[in-house]
């Protein structure tokens, strides 16, 4: 028979015990018997293990999420400082030159020519008895670049696509030196060409002249490179090329590799009356004057047989070949020297034929501009005239030791001998 429950464990006792059987405790006759010690007991017990199990758990628990929250962290740091890097990989970017972050793509030669070839055009002109072309380029929707020796006989000169297609076109101004004009044309110009700054071009640079050079005045495309540059006061006016590049080409655009205009081809460096290094103006001395004459145009006047104020008349000089010669007359001749009427003193022409006729040499002087197959702009010394080159040539060798030098020339209407 079952007695009172042991006041201390709780365990219930028999009927006639005195003390517990499990604890040794005097057993109490009235304690009730508890209801949840045993199980309480059994949570106390299994306390330690559980906080000591516990601890380690949020120990490990506490690493796992602080590791995480380093991780986090670390995360931030690092995506914090890729876009500070980023952002200053974009400032620097921004920064740098244009020539490494927006520099244009760069071309073959045969690339050049297919890209930015319809923008260079064949300019026909006839006047003053005489006929020619040189080359000019599109440098907006409704004008062309050129030379002014190439117009300076026509002011509507016509304006001929590599297509064949014609366009008439009028001289809204012109400069002598360095020697530019502007012509303008009604119909819209789809292809142009942009200029390169001088300052970003350099010795050993490729380029590319496009133009329409004699004999054939077919379009063409003739190489060269950089050889140096024509400075002034710290300027690059122009720049001086070992391209093989010919009459017909005046006026047309020295391409660089990226397609921009490096110089406008205009004229030979001459020493001595020869003519050596080809020369072609940049953007430095000639995008302000070309705006100028777009923004105000002006009536020209076309110029014939002239120099400075004066017109040329021949036979001024005692002893000089008997009549001025005619363009339709054609013959060919030794070119003892050349001057050029704008920018050089002509007197020195004058000097040098006084110096060849005191030699007992046949001797003359003549305008270039009057003969399609010189060059104009040039004021010209020149010894005989004979029925071919061959005759020409020998005379040149002939005297070549006494006049200083000599090159033999077509003087003539023709422009295909230019």
């Amino acid at each position: 028979m079952d007695g009172p429950f042991c006041s201390r464990c709780g365990k219930r006792a028999l009927a006639d015990d005195v003390y517990c059987s499990s604890c040794g405790s005097r057993v109490g006759t009235d304690q009730p018997a508890p209801t949840k010690s045993r199980q309480s007991h059994r949570h106390s017990r299994l306390w330690i293990p559980w906080t000591l199990g516990g601890a380690a758990f949020l120990i490990a628990a506490g690493g796992y999420v602080y590791a995480m929250l380093q991780r986090v962290e670390s995360t931030e740091r690092l995506e914090t400082a890729t876009s500070g890097a980023q952002l200053t990989t974009t400032s620097s970017t921004a920064n740098a030159p244009a020539s490494t972050t927006s520099r244009p793509s760069t071309y073959t030669d045969s690339q050049l020519a297919e890209k930015f070839g319809d923008a260079v055009y064949r300019i026909e002109v006839s006047g003053c008895g005489s006929a020619g072309s040189g080359s000019g380029f599109a440098i907006d929707s409704h004008h062309v670049v050129t030379n002014q020796h190439v117009v300076n006989e026509d002011i509507e000169p016509t304006v001929v696509h590599r297509d064949g297609s014609r366009l008439q076109g009028r001289v809204v101004g012109w400069q002598f030196d360095p020697d530019i004009a502007v012509i303008e044309v009604s119909s819209n110009l789809p292809t142009t060409l942009n200029w390169a700054a001088a300052s970003t071009l350099t010795e050993g640079d490729r380029v590319l002249g496009l133009g329409y050079p004699v004999p054939e005045s077919d379009f063409s495309a003739i190489p060269g490179t950089i050889i140096s540059f024509d400075q002034h006061l710290g300027v690059r006016r122009a720049i001086r090329t070992d391209a093989n590049w010919d009459y017909g080409n005046s006026g047309g655009p020295a391409l660089t590799e990226r397609g921009e205009i490096a110089g406008v081809v205009t004229q030979f460096a001459s020493k001595d009356g020869r003519q050596e290094v080809l020369l072609a103006f940049t953007s430095a001395v000639l995008q302000s004057p070309i705006a100028d004459m777009i923004a105000n145009p002006i009536d020209v006047t076309p110029g014939c047989s002239t120099f400075g104020d004066e017109q040329f008349e021949p036979g001024y000089i005692e002893g000089l070949e008997d009549y001025y010669p005619n363009p339709y007359d054609p013959f060919w001749t030794a070119i003892v020297m050349s001057v050029d009427y704008v920018s050089e003193d002509v007197n020195k022409g004058f000097d040098k034929a006084y110096e060849v006729l005191g030699l007992g040499l046949p001797v003359g002087l003549l305008i270039s501009d009057d003969f399609a197959s010189l060059r104009p702009g040039y004021l010209v010394v020149y010894s005989g005239r004979f029925g071919t080159a061959d005759e020409a040539r020998a005379w040149c060798e002939q005297i070549a030791a006494l006049v200083g030098s000599c090159y033999h020339r077509n003087v003539g209407w023709d422009a295909s001998y230019r």
